[in-house]
């Protein structure tokens, strides 16, 4: 995942992931360290990677800024995968969840 070729994001239930979208609509998914407050309700993301320039890799230890009035908002990247369709059914089934209750 290369931070000059994102086209979008998805968010995924519980804020401890992110899916990002590449040009070529090849979906990653982003899992944090931790929860990453208030990422669903950001309109836009920004994306701070120690790679040098723009063909640089998204890769563990990087981060997802977020635009927040009170404070850096900043949820540290700690794995970079495939979203496969095990992991979509997964999601689904939490966003389910999460409803219900």
């Amino acid at each position: 995942l290369r931070q000059r070729n994102i086209y979008d994001f998805q968010l995924v239930p519980g804020n401890r992931s992110l899916i990002v979208i590449d040009l070529a609509r090849q979906r990653y998914r982003l899992n944090f360290m931790g929860k990453c407050y208030d990422i669903q309700h950001q309109f836009g993301l920004r994306f701070k990677s120690f790679g040098v320039g723009t063909l640089s890799c998204i890769a563990k230890g990087d981060s997802v800024l977020l635009h927040d009035p009170v404070g850096p908002g900043e949820c540290i990247v700690q794995s970079v995968q495939y979203q496969t369709p095990e992991l979509d059914r997964a999601d689904f089934a939490a966003a389910q969840a999460a409803k219900q209750h």
